[in-house]
């Protein structure tokens, strides 16, 4: 299903279609005069500029059938619309009219053009439609594939597919050979790697780190605050029972993962419901970044749960707040992905102070950007790299070149 599955991911969407905005702002500010040369100076003047209006939302329906209202999903205590607000506030708190309006200023055709550039896959059967929902998580992906947002956290470059480092027989491999054809030594660790290619402009890596770290550092009101706040894995954060907890034991079973104490991290939270406002799918997407002397080796994990059809939701709570509060990403994950959190923490050395994004720069700052064509078609990208290590095969292949082959419904919670 992760793999090869398709489904609606919510609001884990608009990171694409702020990415359209920003790309577009990106290009404005190169053009304009004077001329700015640092990447920073570049994504401070892109931010300033990338401001969206959370009003009300319609959405023709066709053939006669009227409008629909697309809402904001908010808590009883914060208004439903903000008027002019920072796309840092919108993403943060993710704001569905915000993002409609967001995905209409990039253009929704630039905004899918970008998502198939990134390597979602190209599927005739479920291609990314070129509607106004599309901005808030209407059409289907790949789950797997929504990985390839870690180009947004890298500095602009493509994350490449590899399920394993190499495959190899006697200590050779089988898919690299040296300058004059000989099999090179096997590659455990990965290091016979391709030079990434460049997608986007860095100053649009740089203003995208900036969003997508609002769902966790904007205040309580950000979707995946709680990272940092503090969840109890394996307890609903909505639920009575935490409170009927002894102060002590809730301090012992609390995982928080504060600035001060983790460093950078950057996310974004998603639910996809059916016309009936049950949800469907649930998603969360965080960021790490790498230790200070090896930003490269910072991670994205992916997080989705969903039963085998979008018909059969997730569960009956409804999706108004109050006592029937919705199942959404934030609560189904938040409190799941801090166990996760805390083991690479301790046991891999992520999570540390300090620890922050650093853009991979190669080159230049470029003074503008062509957007080109992937060099794979994106339907020949497998999604996204699990890394491993090498594989070992059993026995020689006869021809070892083988190897080489290689909602739209009610309304749409942010998570």
């Amino acid at each position: 299903m992760i793999a090869t599955g398709w489904r609606q991911p919510g609001s884990t969407f608009k990171v694409f279609t702020y990415a359209g905005l920003v790309e577009r702002l990106t290009n404005e500010v190169l053009a304009a005069d004077p001329q700015l040369e640092a990447i920073e100076e570049i994504a401070a003047k892109v931010l300033e500029r990338c401001t969206v209006l959370d009003a009300p939302v319609f959405v023709p329906l066709g053939r006669g059938r009227g409008v629909k209202k697309i809402e904001n999903f908010h808590s009883r205590s914060e208004p439903e619309y903000r008027g002019d607000i920072p796309c840092q506030i919108a993403l943060g708190e993710s704001r569905n009219t915000a993002a409609m309006r967001a995905g209409a200023r990039a253009g929704i055709k630039n905004v899918i053009d970008l998502t198939y550039r990134l390597g979602m896959p190209r599927d005739p059967k479920h291609p990314l439609q070129p509607y106004p929902t599309t901005a808030i998580g209407a059409s289907e992906v790949n789950p797997l594939s929504m990985a390839s947002t870690a180009a947004f956290l890298n500095g602009g470059f493509r994350v490449t597919p590899r399920f394993a480092n190499d495959v190899c027989h006697d200590g050779k491999s089988l898919l690299y050979t040296d300058d004059e054809g000989r099999a090179k030594d096997c590659d455990v660790k990965g290091e016979n790697r391709p030079a990434p290619e460049r997608l986007m402009h860095p100053a649009v890596s740089a203003a995208m780190i900036e969003l997508l770290k609002s769902p966790l550092d904007i205040g309580p009101t950000g979707t995946a605050s709680a990272v940092r706040s503090g969840v109890i894995p394996g307890m609903d954060p909505l639920s009575d029972a935490i409170g009927r907890l002894k102060p002590d034991e809730r301090k012992k079973r609390t995982l928080a993962f504060p600035f001060d104490k983790a460093g950078e991290i950057a996310g974004k939270t998603g639910t996809a419901t059916n016309a009936d406002g049950k949800t469907s799918d649930v998603w969360l997407l965080l960021f790490l970044p790498g230790p200070p002397e090896h930003p490269e080796n910072g991670i994205v994990l992916g997080f989705w749960m969903g039963k085998d059809s979008k018909d059969h939701p997730l569960g009956n709570r409804g999706a108004t707040g109050g006592p029937g509060f919705a199942e959404s990403g934030a609560r189904n994950w938040v409190h799941s992905a801090a166990t996760v959190l805390a083991f690479l923490q301790k046991e891999r050395g992520f999570l540390r102070p300090g620890y922050k994004f650093q853009p991979i720069m190669r080159g230049e700052v470029p003074k503008t950007f062509d957007v080109k064509e992937p060099k794979q078609s994106p339907r020949d990208i497998t999604p996204m790299a699990t890394v491993g290590a090498a594989i070992e095969a059993s026995e020689e292949p006869a021809n070892p070149r083988a190897y080489r082959a290689g909602r739209s419904g009610a309304r749409l919670p942010p998570g």
